[in-house]
């Protein structure tokens, strides 16, 4: 079965248009998917406002170095004359200039890379086939849905769960002596709550069973 097999047969769901063909078709889950993740991409906030601020405050304070030049009354507000004086004798490779060029670089380069790598999201975007329509879940919501599944399980005492990017990491606490069989079924409950949940990015669940020393009776125990 091809991707776009596998998308139709997963979306069979009436048009939201009025006039529609009935069927949502996989370009437009895709666009749905594109916009959902564009829109919880989280920004970066801080970042953006404290170089804003910086590079405010320099282009003020040039500014104002400029002004007070012209009518006759510097500021004198930062030592350009003494820097001037440096750089006019300075050389590419004077050590000074070579360690204030790396952290230029460093300093671009970071903020480079704020930029292209997304922070921590705060809502996980789920799929609703419908580019109009943007919804999203609060990473505390999805945990609680995701643990709620597990504990369901017979056999499972509690379990807490934290998201990493898209992994879905599950410790489930236990009383049973043999935890293997509890591992793969926690496992596929939790992958049924995903699949209900419909992220926009597939997350993948991984399961940790701790034990403890005092044994509960599970089905196919010899009595």
């Amino acid at each position: 079965m091809t991707a776009t097999e596998r998308d139709t047969a997963r979306w069979p769901l009436p048009s939201p248009r009025p006039g529609g063909s009935g069927v949502v078709s996989p370009a437009r889950v895709r666009s749905a998917r594109r916009a959902a993740r564009h829109a919880f991409r989280p920004h970066r906030t801080v970042p953006a406002t404290v170089a804003a601020i910086v590079l405010t405050a320099i282009a003020v304070l040039a500014a104002a170095e400029v002004i007070s030049a012209l009518v006759g009354r510097p500021l004198h507000a930062l030592p350009y004359q003494a820097a001037d004086g440096y750089l006019r004798t300075a050389t590419w490779r004077d050590p000074p200039v070579l360690a204030a060029c790396v952290v230029l670089m460093l300093v671009g380069l970071g903020l480079i890379l704020l930029a292209l790598v997304p922070g921590r999201p705060r809502w996980v975007a789920v799929e609703t086939a419908d580019p109009d329509l943007v919804v999203g879940l609060s990473p505390g919501a999805v945990r609680r849905a995701l643990a709620a599944a597990a504990e369901s399980v017979w056999g499972v005492r509690s379990a807490k769960v934290r998201l990493a990017g898209t992994r879905a990491l599950v410790v489930v606490s236990t009383d049973l002596r043999t935890p293997d069989r509890l591992r793969s079924q926690v496992r596929e409950a939790v992958r049924g709550r995903v699949t209900a949940l419909a992220p926009a990015r597939p997350l993948h669940v991984s399961v940790k069973v701790r034990t403890r020393r005092t044994a509960r009776w599970e089905p196919g125990d010899a009595e």
